[in-house]
């Protein structure tokens, strides 16, 4: 009898502690999120909401992915084993047979051959919901992710733009659009825009590789008090285990870029190079200025559709971490001093030229929480540093 009363005060004791080890941070939490469905935009200070919006960005590409717990590949990695090979190649096969809103290889986009050099990291764009978390690994750190909620509950509308066909230069124009999630309430509307990573060369260029597709941003109609802002966010980089089993440990030896394809634009970031798209004067950083020209495409489809849908925003604001720091400062280099920029230009009497004097020549502000230097100006001693 002593025993067993013994046992059972014991099983109470133990389930009283689990119970605390459960509710406890649960009820924390949710006093959290109601102080944060307190916040009102207005009173964010317009850093913190770029800082968060750069959050939205890396929220809405993980849940994109089809395998979001990454990275596989990396851990498949062994200098002198054939694993990692043979894993990539039976998903670039597989691939080949996705169809409908699948992205990543040239194949799954229907694409034709893909770069059998990067990681197939598939995604899909149909997969993305702001108002739910994404469940992510950094390394050995499990992660859920999720923006504020001042944020992901005034969204009322998500869509995409992507490329209709296989680019064959750039800036490629041949995109549609697409619906995502619909909202009942809010009043913002994203558009997440494709681009591409891990490319090298100048597409139809000597040498010139394909790159990986993936979700890159988003263009954001923010409301006002008296109007819209409009916030052009950049992505960060796909998580990776480290840098020796992100990219080095891919390598049979040493020669062309091989594995994860962010970390291979990033990487390409010691040689300046001159781009007269994204600047007419001075030189760009090489891996940025690579992966860039697959985005202006859709980001110009974002852009054209909702200035059509909103008119011209009050403010414009460009910004990006890590990765998306080194777009971001060369996507407004693009647009002021670039050939980008002139293009546009030249269409002043259509929707997209009106667009590009309204929206992209007034009021940009540029936030890059990043420290990667992503653009000199030898001609002007012009360096700018996210």
């Amino acid at each position: 009898m002593y025993l067993s009363q013994n046992f059972q005060s014991g099983a109470i004791l133990i389930w009283s502690v689990i119970s605390l080890m459960f509710f406890l941070p649960t009820i924390a939490m949710q006093s959290a999120l109601a102080s944060n469905a307190d916040l009102q935009s207005e009173s964010i200070p317009q850093t913190v909401l770029n800082l968060d919006l750069c959050t939205l960005s890396y929220q809405l590409y993980h849940q994109s992915l089809c395998l979001p717990l990454d990275p596989w590949y990396d851990m498949m990695s062994r200098v002198g084993s054939d694993r990692r090979t043979n894993i990539c190649k039976f998903t670039h096969d597989y691939a080949q047979n996705l169809g409908g809103y699948y992205s990543g290889p040239n194949a799954a986009r229907g694409f034709g051959d893909s770069n059998f050099n990067l990681d197939p990291i598939l995604s899909n764009y149909k997969y993305i919901d702001a108002q739910l978390p994404t469940f992510n690994r950094d390394g050995e750190i499990f992660l859920a992710l999720q923006a504020p909620s001042y944020i992901t509950q005034n969204i009322k509308t998500i869509e995409g733009v992507r490329y209709k066909s296989r680019p064959t230069s750039y800036p490629h124009n041949d995109t549609e659009r697409f619906s995502i999630r619909q909202y009942p309430g809010g009043d913002d509307h994203i558009v997440v825009f494709e681009g591409g990573t891990g490319n090298t060369g100048t597409i139809g260029g000597a040498g010139a590789t394909d790159p990986s597709w993936s979700l890159m941003g988003f263009v954001m109609m923010k409301k006002t008090a008296s109007g819209y802002d409009a916030h052009i966010v950049f992505r960060g980089s796909r998580s990776g285990s480290s840098l020796l089993k992100t990219v080095w440990r891919a390598q049979n030896f040493i020669g062309e870029p091989k594995g994860n394809p962010d970390w291979i634009t990033d990487l390409r970031g010691m040689k300046q190079v001159e781009q007269p798209l994204i600047s007419r004067v001075g030189k760009v950083t090489q891996g940025f200025s690579e992966s860039l020209p697959t985005i202006l495409g859709t980001i110009t489809a974002s852009c054209k559709h909702l200035e059509q849908t909103y008119g011209a925003p009050e403010h414009i604001y460009i910004t990006g971490h890590s990765l998306g720091a080194g777009l971001a400062t060369q996507f407004l280099s693009a647009v002021m001093q670039g050939s980008y920029g002139d293009e546009l230009r030249q269409e002043v009497k259509s929707c997209l030229g009106r667009m590009q004097l309204s929206w992209l020549m007034h009021n940009q502000f540029l936030a890059t929480p990043s420290g990667l230097p992503i653009l000199t100006n030898s001609h002007h001693h012009l360096s700018i540093t996210g």
